[in-house]
C-alpha cells in the first residue's frame, strides 16, 4: 500500500525472464533468455506507475530461470 500518490519505480534485476503485473495489469514482460544480453551481471528492467496513497495495490512477479543459479530482485 503507498503511503504517497506518486509515480514509483519498479526495477527487476534477474539472469532470466521475468514479468511484473502491478494492481492486475501485466506492466513489464522481459520473459526472453534476459542473461545471454549481458556478461556476468544480471539484466535490469525497469517502468513507472502511478500509484494512489492509501489504496492496496496486489504485485505478481513471474520469473523462469533457463541455465545455471537462479536470481531474481524487485525493488521500488
Amino acid at each position: 500500500m503507498p503511503t504517497y500518490s506518486e509515480a514509483y519505480t519498479f526495477e527487476l534485476h534477474a539472469n532470466d525472464g521475468v514479468r511484473l503485473w502491478i494492481d492486475q495489469k501485466l506492466i513489464l514482460d522481459k520473459f526472453s533468455d534476459l542473461a545471454t544480453d549481458t556478461s556476468s551481471n544480471p539484466a535490469k528492467a525497469s517502468t513507472a506507475i502511478t500509484l494512489t496513497a492509501g489504496k492496496f495495490v496486489p504485485i505478481k512477479v513471474q520469473f523462469f530461470e533457463s541455465v545455471d543459479l537462479a536470481f531474481i530482485s524487485l525493488s521500488w
